[in-house]
């Protein structure tokens, strides 16, 4: 029975190479290899090509298996650590935006049903679907930021720059990829939990591979092509773990405002969910970006033209923005 030898990059292959030619023992060689990110499996098979003197391929028919929940945790860990201070630069700008934005929309009369559980005039449903695609705006270049910041080494001047210049397809990717996932949780919840893994790596196409919004939904779906449960099992793994902080955060506000009126319990509530925001969103973000990179590379997509998918994005997203307005027009 032949055994399957996975794919292996080749600057891993290049680095291991590299470094039994000038001499390094293995132990450092992988030392060096997991400070840099690399995982156990991947160094294995990095060590094990080049003993045999040649890149392996995948044997066909075989799905390359994904990076395991704990490394990629640990990736997003040593990444984080190394770009700490402008990653936590560029959120904290954009939270103290989020903070102002959600207090302005208290104060604003269209609103005030809202709080007082009346029916929404047409100019309070308009007035929530701005507030609603402006935070996303925001989510975007934060998200597109934190992407430049990571993968380019940028400053946080030029990543603001750099995510302020893609901000359009940004924001429409991220805009579609929310009211198509909304469409199909509508249409009995699974199209949407389909729908959202299919997009999940849109945004990190677009930027990395400059490639146009439905070029963007394509790519990605094609790169999730096989692998949809591995991705699925990942980010409930991420999902769990951001659940827990959120947890902490409401427990916290629970405590702290059993002394304080309703309006400073809100804005304690915004404060404190600003600040736990401050760490799980660039978490999230380099988390799936490294989930990204890894399946980019064992799940290469070529061309695949114009397809239909496209058109079920904008299906969806159309059922989703439908729903909202009528979710609205009945608090």
């Amino acid at each position: 029975m032949s055994t399957l030898i996975l794919m292996v990059p080749k600057e891993l292959y290049a680095f291991i190479q590299k470094q039994q030619k000038n001499g390094a023992s293995e132990d450092d060689t992988v030392r060096l290899l997991r400070d840099n990110g690399w995982s156990k499996e991947d160094i294995a098979d990095g060590l094990t090509a080049v003993a045999e003197g040649h890149l392996p391929d995948a044997q066909i028919g075989e799905r390359v298996p994904l990076v395991p929940p704990e490394d990629l945790l640990r990736q997003t860990y040593i990444v984080i650590k190394k770009h700490i201070k402008p990653v936590l630069g560029v959120v904290v700008i954009f939270e103290v935006v989020l903070i102002i934005l959600q207090m302005l929309a208290q104060t604003q009369p269209a609103l005030s049903v809202l709080n007082q559980g009346g029916n929404l005039s047409v100019l309070s449903i308009i007035v929530s679907i701005f507030i609603i695609l402006v935070s996303l705006g925001i989510q975007t270049v934060t998200a597109l930021a934190i992407l430049s910041i990571v993968e380019k080494e940028t400053t946080i001047q030029e990543a603001l720059a750099t995510s302020l210049s893609k901000l359009t397809m940004g924001w429409t990717i991220v805009s579609l990829i929310l009211f198509a996932v909304v469409g199909g949780i509508v249409l009995l919840v699974v199209p949407g939990v389909m729908i959202g893994v299919w997009l999940l790596f849109a945004l990190f196409v677009m930027f990395d591979q400059h490639l146009n919004v439905f070029e963007s939904f394509i790519q990605s779906r094609e790169l999730t092509r096989g692998y949809w449960w591995a991705l699925a099992w990942r980010i409930v793994i991420l999902s769990i773990l951001l659940g827990l902080i959120n947890v902490g955060v409401d427990l916290v506000v629970s405590l702290l405002s059993q002394s304080v009126s309703y309006t400073d319990e809100f804005v304690l509530d915004m404060i404190i969910s600003s600040v736990a925001s401050v760490f799980t969103y660039p978490t999230s973000m380099i988390f799936i970006l490294q989930l990204y990179k890894d399946i980019k590379e064992k799940n290469p997509v070529e061309d695949v033209g114009n397809t239909n998918f496209k058109w079920i994005v904008v299906a969806l997203a159309g059922i989703g923005i439908l729903s909202l307005f009528y979710s609205l027009s009945t608090i």
